[in-house]
């Protein structure tokens, strides 16, 4: 049975960056729940002012570095998206998938552009 995504091997990534995709996502995760959870914390506490966002960035700020310094950090060999612009050249080769990035981007630039 033939898989529609390309395989790793055929887009000639390791497992170093496929761990340094988690990585990432993993930091998106935890950036994204303590936006969420600083929000809601904020509301309850009626400080949803400049000064409330800035101490619940600075805290969050060291959060992060603590966890950081914890975490096991992938070693890669060179830049984690050395191998993307042939992963970009493999999905968007096709007109459809082309053409959803083309209205994509078009709608990024009249959001920015009209503002």
């Amino acid at each position: 049975m033939n898989s529609v995504l390309p395989s790793r091997k055929s887009l000639g990534i390791t497992s170093n960056q496929l761990s340094w995709g988690m990585f990432a996502a993993k930091i998106w995760m935890l950036v994204s729940a303590w936006c969420s959870l600083s929000g809601w914390g904020l509301s309850l506490c009626g400080c949803l002012n400049a000064t409330g966002y800035a101490a619940a960035f600075i805290l969050g700020g060291a959060f992060f570095i603590v966890w950081l310094r914890r975490a096991e950090i992938p070693r890669v060999s060179g830049p984690p998206w050395k191998h993307l612009r042939i992963l970009w050249r493999k999905r968007f080769r096709k007109p459809l998938p082309f053409l959803f990035l083309a209205a994509a981007l078009l709608t990024l630039a009249g959001g920015i552009l009209y503002a």
